[in-house]
């Protein structure tokens, strides 16, 4: 099982690539969905966050968070007016700039 989901896992790795980091909303509307979270749930290994780090908390936007070695991803999705979760956004930090930035309470959240 743990193979089939590295597997799945890179197979999402051109997708992951092509979404810019730090995209802005608007731009992200705009492009199709490229990844939807049907997609990345089962194929990437996160966690559930509470609320998306140091933003305001938006209806139909929820934010998922992956630690690999001293790296965290933060993937922002944004459900369309169909319902479907897209991934608008993601950002790669090392873990000790987010705890700077977030500080230890956003990440327990």
């Amino acid at each position: 099982m743990a193979e089939r989901t590295r597997h799945a896992a890179l197979a999402l790795l051109p997708a992951l690539a092509a979404v810019p980091l730090g995209t802005a909303s608007a731009l992200a509307a705009e492009a199709a969905c490229r990844i939807t979270y049907a997609e990345f749930e089962p194929a990437v290994p996160h966690v559930d966050l509470a609320a998306c780090p140091g933003r305001p908390q938006r209806q139909g936007e929820f934010c998922r968070a992956q630690i690999l070695g001293q790296q965290i991803t933060i993937y922002r999705f944004e459900t369309g007016p169909d319902d479907t979760a897209c991934l608008a956004d993601a950002e790669m930090m090392t873990i000790r700039d987010f705890l700077a930035r977030h500080g230890v309470t956003a990440a327990a959240r």
